[in-house]
């Protein structure tokens, strides 16, 4: 692919043209970018003091970058702040974990490569989110929600 075919691919996608919409009790999600073909999808996400997520592992490499508030793994000592980037190796596993003391809502932007398999606490998988899944869970969760899904989420 020449530089000029990358530049015919250009996507904008302004702050407002992708909603927030419900992912979880206490955790609302956006995905601006959804590129099922190419099994990535971008999604950035909001969530309340002490909220816990679920153990989940990753298919793919993650790349994160913290916006506001602190959170942190369970299994990890480290507690991403505002401007701290994460790499999450393919095939690690962990459980999302926002502070119970933070002072509003925890932020972060995420680049998910392959899927988040979902475990139970015998480690098997009970759901997985790929950019399929994903593209299906926003589209759906937006007009549930009364908002306009992006008229093109993928490349």
């Amino acid at each position: 692919m020449t530089a000029m075919d990358k530049l015919s691919k250009l996507m904008h996608r302004g702050r407002d043209e992708a909603p927030w919409v419900a992912f979880d009790d206490g955790i609302q999600v956006r995905m601006p970018h959804i590129d099922v073909e190419g099994g990535i999808f971008v999604m950035n996400s909001r969530s309340q003091p002490g909220y816990l997520g679920r153990l989940h592992r990753h298919s793919g490499d993650v790349f994160a970058v913290t916006t506001a508030g602190a959170w942190r793994y369970l299994e990890h000592p480290e507690i991403n702040r505002p401007g701290s980037y994460l790499y999450e190796p393919d095939g690690s596993s962990h459980t999302f974990k926002v502070l119970d003391d933070n002072d509003g809502v925890t932020e972060f932007w995420a680049i998910v490569q392959g899927a988040l398999e979902y475990l139970d606490g015998q480690g098997e998988v009970v759901s997985v989110l790929d950019a399929a899944a994903a593209e299906k869970f926003y589209s759906e969760a937006c007009e549930r929600e009364g908002h306009k899904a992006p008229e093109r989420l993928g490349a």
